[in-house]
């Protein structure tokens, strides 16, 4: 059964439990993000997919569990990019057996595969294999991996000093890269990018930039052989 059909069944399950269940049991709230290797794939909240999901050999795993992998279901609905998976008789019950192969039409390959954090910390296992919890980040991205450890690529993550501020008031970006374990260093050298212009970071991992137009102005940051950071919003407020 193609995968999409299983999230339609899954979907149309949860909200007869809807109608059957108090408010309370609606399920949780996570934040995902999905980074390919050219692009943001998906950035947003999703409440993740339970039910019933078919593996390539036509076996039907089910779960009530939420789950990273169905947080990632869920957004591949919303925005109609494909995913891939593959089930393994290695993990136990519900989707703990199921793997990512591919996502948007990126596979893994010799050298790299998708990898899933959760928050800024490497995954133990496999993303149906998790549990994930209200306000969670649930982050796959592409990446090479060390040939020898294993170990994936940084990955960078963005906060601002303020995110409302006024017309050419500075707003200072501090930019961090985080390894497997969630360990951070500042990011010197990452260029931290604001409406199609970038400018880098000093040995702190900040810099400072100024919004002249009212509105909402995102950024995100890169930097060579890194993951780049999320998205973050600033609202410039009126003159």
């Amino acid at each position: 059964m193609h995968h999409r059909s299983v999230h339609l069944v899954a979907v149309l399950s949860a909200a007869l439990v809807a109608l059957l269940l108090p408010a309370a049991a609606a399920a949780d709230v996570v934040e995902l993000r999905v980074e390919g290797p050219r692009d943001t794939v998906f950035q947003g909240s999703v409440r993740p997919l339970t039910g019933d999901l078919t593996d390539q050999d036509g076996n039907v795993h089910t779960t009530a569990r939420e789950t990273p992998l169905g947080a990632l279901l869920r957004a591949s609905d919303r925005r109609g990019f494909p995913v891939e998976h593959s089930w393994f008789d290695c993990c136990g019950g519900g989707w703990a057996g199921f793997f990512v192969n591919s996502i948007a039409g990126t596979p893994g390959d010799a050298s790299h595969f998708w990898a899933l954090k959760i928050g800024r910390t490497l995954a133990p296992a496999g993303a149906g294999a998790i549990a994930i919890r209200q306000g969670r980040t649930a982050f796959f991205y592409w990446t090479r991996f060390d040939q020898d450890t294993g170990a994936t690529q940084p990955t960078l993550g963005v906060k601002a000093s303020d995110r409302s501020v006024a017309p050419n008031r500075p707003v200072t970006f501090t930019v961090r890269s985080y390894d497997d374990a969630g360990d951070a260093r500042r990011a010197q050298g990452a260029v931290v990018w604001a409406g199609g212009l970038g400018a880098g970071t000093g040995l702190d991992g900040k810099v400072s930039l100024r919004f002249r137009s009212a509105g909402r102005h995102c950024v995100e940051a890169t930097r060579r052989g890194a993951i780049r950071s999320q998205s973050l919003c600033v609202t410039v407020s009126s003159p």
